[in-house]
């Protein structure tokens, strides 16, 4: 048997990439065939080719209380208004 290349792609577990993934489902369907089931032989016994699509909860973050896949927005800061002899 030949080299195989195999992937398996995982993709955190919230609501907006649940979205985006039913909203493409035919088309990642058809690029990653594979269910769990045989993701689960795949691990235990990594020959042949795989192709799966997965998501996955990432766990909260307790140091910050927020969840590691929460949006992080960073702003720069803004302008200052008016005459340059009033900064």
């Amino acid at each position: 048997m030949g080299a195989t290349v195999s992937v398996w792609l995982i993709v955190a577990a919230s609501r907006t990439n649940r979205r985006r993934i039913v909203a493409h489902r035919t088309m990642l369907a058809n690029a990653f065939p594979d269910d769990a089931a045989a993701v689960k032989r795949w691990l235990a016994n990594p020959a042949g080719r795989l192709a799966a699509l997965s998501t996955w909860r990432l766990p909260d973050d307790g140091a910050s209380g927020r969840r590691l896949d929460a949006p992080r927005r960073i702003r720069r800061p803004q302008a200052s208004v008016g005459p340059p002899g009033d900064r």
